[in-house]
Formats: C-alpha cells, structure tokens, sequence
C-alpha cells in the first residue's frame, strides 16, 4: 500500500514553489509550502496524475492511496479534495483509495455529524476509505470543536478515540485506522500516544484493546453440528481458524476468510 500523494489540496504544487519561494541563495521556503485559498485543481490535477501514472508503471500490483488534512474539520477543504479525487477518477486514474488524516486541528473534538457526513461524501466514489493519521493527545490543552468541553486528559483522549474508532469501524467502506504515535517519550504531538513515556499503557490503549480485540472480534466460538452435520454462526469478517473435533477426539484445524455481506459455506471433509 503507498501513500503516493500527500495533502495534495492544501500544497503549493511544485511549479509554483519554485517559482514563488526561491529566494537569493535559490533555495525553496518551506513556509510557503501551505496555501489552500490560491491553489486551483487546474494546477493540482497534473503533477497528481502523472505521480499515480508513474506509481502504477512501477507496481502495477500496487495500492495507490491519495491523503489530504482538514478533511473532516474544514467542509471547503473536503470539498476541493472531492472534486479533486472526481476529476481523476474521470481521468482513469489509479487511485484505489482514499486517504483521510484525522489530527486536525489539533486539539479539536470532531462531533460524530461531521465525521460521518466526510466519510459518505467520499464514499461516493466507491473506493476503500483509510483513517492514515489519526492522534489525540493528552496534553492538558483545552478541547476545541464545541461537541466536547474540558482538557485533553488521559481519559478524555480515550473517550475522543473510543468514539472515533468507533465510527469508523461501524462504516462498511472503512478498511483501516492508522495511530499516527506509539510512545509520548518521542512523538510528534504531545501527549499523543498509546503509551506514556515509560511505554506503559494509558487508558487509550486498553480502551482500543477491548475494541479491537474483545468487541469486535468473533473469539472461542464453541458449535455442535446437527443431524445433517451442519452448524452455523455469525461473526465479523476476517480470518478465521477453525478446530474440527470428531467423537473419537481426534482434531483437524483448517483456516478460512469470513467475507462480509454476504453468506459463507465452508465445508470440512473428514
């Protein structure tokens, strides 16, 4: 999977860094590199497009995810990243999924209605949604975004993650959720990791361990077959290891993928 373009409605295109940017000694100002309101798709569109043609000429195999900032928090941003993912997709570019960073603003709460509503407007292009960066703190900081108030604290960091994962999870386009952080001793965002300083968990991480691990995972499912030797069940999609005990005791132990939306037949010759 490559992140083959980063952020690209809110970054100055190439052409146009240099062009702008050079000073004296000719070298490009990094300062410059963020300008959402004078960047048009006409400017955006090539360099994204070729980028993805070359991506795809070297791996052809590949997963090409394009990312952008601001996506949920900033509907004119979301919007220019839609129309912009529109314009290659009727170009027949190979983008073959969607890309959205979570962290921004920084210290903001998203409510679950603007969460939702970005990730059914990029839904419509029928591509595969990834959370690629997403970090809540527990710096201290006041919480923004009006759905919450309070500080970004231990627990409120695993509430806020709790929630968010929980949206996305529950979205059937969702296919991953990236922590952009694992250890507040060296991170980009204070207080933004799963684990304090010391690497021992915080309650963020113990929270989105049950998630993960206990909730959403279908665990030491026990079925008798009946008189057609048959036996049914339900669980979330994934892989599965199946451990077969016939009434002699003697045990097979065969592995399938449970598909989603859709009935499953597994059939065990013994």
């Amino acid at each position: 999977m490559w992140d083959v373009v980063n952020e690209p409605v809110t970054t100055v295109p190439w052409e146009r860094a240099l062009k702008d940017s050079r000073n004296t000694s000719g070298e490009i100002n990094e300062g410059t590199r963020y300008n959402v309101k004078g960047i048009t798709l006409e400017e955006t569109i090539p360099w994204v497009e070729n980028s993805y043609r070359w991506a795809h000429q070297a791996d052809s195999t590949g997963d090409f995810i394009i990312n952008e900032f601001y996506v949920i928090a900033r509907p004119e941003v979301r919007e220019k990243y839609y129309q912009l993912i529109k314009e290659l997709k009727k170009r027949n570019v190979p983008v073959t999924g969607i890309g959205i960073q979570a962290h921004e603003p920084q210290d903001r709460w998203f409510s679950p209605v603007e969460v939702m509503e970005t990730f059914n407007r990029l839904n419509e292009f029928g591509l595969p949604l990834h959370i690629t960066e997403f970090i809540p703190q527990s710096s201290g900081k006041a919480i923004t975004g009006g759905w919450r108030e309070g500080t970004w604290t231990e627990q409120t960091q695993a509430d806020f993650a709790e929630q968010f994962y929980t949206l996305a999870f529950s979205h059937p386009a969702m296919v991953s959720i990236h922590w952009w952080g694992f250890s507040d001793r060296m991170i980009w965002l204070k207080g933004g990791g799963l684990v304090d300083k010391d690497f021992n968990p915080k309650p963020v991480y113990t929270r989105l361990k049950k998630l993960i691990k206990e909730d959403w995972m279908t665990r030491d499912v026990k079925l008798s077959t009946d008189n057609s030797g048959q036996a049914g069940f339900r669980g979330f999609g994934g892989r599965y290891q199946v451990v077969v005990t016939q009434p002699d005791g003697s045990q097979s132990t065969r592995e399938f993928h449970l598909k989603e939306n859709q009935t499953n037949q597994w059939r065990f010759s013994l």
